[in-house]
């Protein structure tokens, strides 16, 4: 299954699909750094895996992610997204 996940819509998506899979996730912001118009960020995911994800079934298994999302700003919005 392939996203487009910097387009808006891909990334709405993606949101979707993870919630669907772990409805009780959550996420813990470690760091933030930002430079210029450059803005790193650390965290971690945890949730339970309780449905379907990529073509998986439900583990119902506890799930612990670390994350890092790179953004750039301009004009006071995300312009740019990588994660």
């Amino acid at each position: 299954m392939e996203h487009n996940y910097q387009s808006r819509e891909g990334l709405k998506q993606f949101a979707r699909n993870i919630l669907a899979a772990f409805p009780d996730k959550a996420y813990t912001i470690e760091d933030i750094i930002g430079e210029g118009d450059r803005v790193l960020v650390r965290m971690t995911m945890r949730g339970t895996h309780q449905g379907v994800f990529y073509g998986h079934a439900p583990t119902e298994r506890k799930t612990e992610v670390t994350l890092y999302r790179e953004y750039r700003v301009a004009d006071g919005r995300i312009a740019e997204h990588r994660g």
